[in-house]
């Protein structure tokens, strides 16, 4: 039976969760603005997010592309047919008489990746995916963002590629600089900050992403597979894998900051603990006169 200390303590178990899973939903969800490279770099695109659309056309004027970013681009009239799927590229021919529109990309295949893996200050790429048909495979648009801290036009150019149906489109920014650091760093890295500090310790970011994930992973499995053994005990902390170890862990680690606290403020403010040798050598409060003294005055 668990003693009411141990009941007390394990009362605090849901309100950890609940904080943990607050604090690692939102890394865990996708967001079709925000990308966290493996360096821990952060980018944001909300800025480029047109409330209409970005128009470019290609070098020999053949085509007219209508690109946004983080939506989809509001339809041109030559893409109002109802034959265009929503989408955040779509291509209308300049030329030919038809002006034929086709969409390029969608909003829920989208991937990203660093432009240079080993320095984030160079910019990104992120690329939409599952657009019409092209032959047997589905066209999609890269945009490589340059990271260009004093220059925020529109897209630069695009070219499609030798394969084709896929479309890269070249876009100097500032909003291809990294705005920070992830959860893990806690704190803000401007884009002027150095790229070897933005390469180290991508690493020791992944280790903690994957451990938090793999944390919340065990818990909620190893709930549900002892729920799934004891049917009739309820759900709460019963079905908890391992709770006591959890709850031991919890207090050791809040005992260490506590004691790393501590130590910081004692070494700030310039206190230390009493020397033992020091008290020993120079004794505060008490009399060290010998009294064979006070006997020779009194005969005096």
């Amino acid at each position: 039976m668990m003693t009411v200390m141990s009941e007390i303590r394990l009362h605090r178990i849901p309100s950890v969760l609940t904080l943990v899973v607050l604090f690692i939903a939102p890394r865990i969800r996708g967001n079709a603005c925000e990308w966290t490279a493996p360096t821990g770099d952060k980018f944001d695109l909300s800025g480029l997010s047109h409330k209409d659309y970005w128009m470019i056309q290609d070098s020999q004027k053949n085509f007219r592309y209508y690109l946004n970013i983080c939506k989809n681009a509001k339809l041109p009239k030559e893409c109002v047919d109802g034959h265009v799927k929503p989408s955040p590229a779509l291509q209308v021919e300049a030329k030919s008489w038809k002006h034929l529109c086709k969409d390029l990309a969608s909003l829920d295949v989208q991937t990203f990746n660093l432009l240079d893996p080993k320095d984030a200050q160079k910019g990104f790429e992120m690329t939409y995916g599952g657009g019409d048909k092209c032959g047997t495979n589905p066209r999609e648009i890269r945009f490589h963002f340059i990271c260009s801290p004093h220059f925020d036009e529109g897209p630069l150019q695009i070219f499609e590629t030798t394969k084709s149906c896929h479309y890269n489109v070249t876009w100097a920014t500032k909003h291809g600089c990294p705005v920070g650091k992830s959860w893990f760093f806690g704190s803000s890295s401007s884009s002027s900050s150095s790229s070897s500090s933005s390469s180290s310790g991508g690493w020791i970011s992944s280790f903690f992403r994957f451990f938090f994930f793999g944390l919340f992973a065990y818990i909620i499995a190893g709930c549900a597979f002892l729920k799934y053994k004891n049917p009739d005990v309820p759900v709460g902390l019963g079905t908890c894998p391992n709770v006591e170890f959890w709850v031991s862990a919890l207090e050791t680690g809040m005992s260490l900051c506590s004691m790393g606290m501590r130590k910081i403020r004692e070494k700030a403010s310039g206190s230390a603990p009493p020397d033992p040798e020091f008290e020993d050598k120079y004794p505060m409060g008490k009399d060290t006169a010998d009294e064979d003294d006070f006997e020779d005055d009194d005969d005096l």
